[in-house]
């Protein structure tokens, strides 16, 4: 069955749809946050003493004001699974109900289930049934980003550049780079780009003047979830001395072409020379060695 076709639904459910117009005046709302990937159970807190049972109770959960489908629900001899919101088909539990509650599991959660969910009991009272409880749980959904990663210094004339990336997270966080020493916020540059599963990557850059500790931390903080994941840098304190450069990928083949241009040249050199003696050799005058000579005969 199509979704939104009312036409083909049962009479009883389309009493149901109807009849909602003006339950939003009993309703509760709490919110809640599931992580991507993982489950959540969203609790129907009844506040009634007795038990619900399937046989005098209807249950429903539902996204607020989406009337062409429903996420979960129950209704005393009637098949509710052809009324189900196609992406909520396979992932979705309703327990059995107890005193006090009727929570729903949701499994595999996306960046897509991020709604607010209405939990709605109707009780069987003299042949009708009648709304006992309305309750509004806003998902909000989260992913941790990965451990921060810190690459550099890159020397940049009087600077030194270090940058810091992070991945899958969700949604936006803040990011900033503090000193170990003096824990002072630095001044950053922060960019995030969004992946194809809907999470966020963010990749930073830090600009700094040369300096005798150079020791930094980069951190996410992470507002949904309570955490803070940092990333301390493993640099020496030491001195870093300015014609100590960091060489990128240009620049070495650059320096190593020159290399090679200078160790040719100096062989250049070497095999002109060799040649140039070979044809133009050196006489050294013998004058100095005449008197020892004439001792030895070599002279007459």
């Amino acid at each position: 069955m199509r979704e939104g076709s009312l036409g083909q639904r049962s009479p009883t459910f389309v009493t149901w749809l109807w009849g909602r117009k003006n339950w939003a005046k009993r309703c509760v709302s709490t919110q809640v946050i599931g992580i991507i990937g993982s489950s959540i159970e969203l609790q129907c807190s009844y506040p009634e003493a007795e038990s619900l049972n399937y046989s005098r109770n209807r249950i429903l959960w539902q996204i607020k004001d989406r009337f062409s489908c429903f996420v979960a629900g129950y209704f005393p001899n009637e098949n509710m699974e052809k009324y189900q919101c196609q992406e909520f088909k396979q992932r979705t539990l309703l327990n059995e109900p107890k005193q006090g509650s009727a929570s729903l599991q949701l499994s595999n959660i996306r960046i897509a289930d991020e709604f607010i969910y209405q939990c709605i009991i109707q009780k069987n009272i003299n042949g009708q049934f009648k709304l006992i409880h309305n309750e509004s749980i806003s998902l909000k959904v989260a992913a941790n980003y990965s451990k921060p990663v810190i690459t550099g210094p890159v020397q940049l004339g009087e600077e030194v550049m270090f940058m810091c990336n992070s991945s899958h997270g969700y949604p936006e966080q803040r990011l900033y780079w503090r000193s170990e020493i003096n824990n002072s916020t630095m001044n950053i540059t922060v960019q995030f780009t969004k992946e194809l599963d809907g999470t966020f990557s963010v990749f930073s850059t830090l600009k700094m003047k040369v300096a005798s500790d150079m020791k930094l931390r980069c951190t996410i903080e992470h507002k949904q979830l309570h955490q803070n994941i940092t990333t301390t840098s493993k640099h020496p304190d030491s001195f870093i001395p300015s014609f100590l450069i960091i060489i990128t990928f240009p620049t070495a083949i650059q320096f190593f072409s020159a290399l090679l241009a200078l160790q040719f040249l100096f062989y250049l050199g070497k095999v002109t020379f060799w040649i140039y003696s070979a044809q133009h050799p050196i006489y050294f005058p013998m004058s100095r060695h005449s008197n020892f000579s004439r001792r030895l005969g070599l002279e007459r």
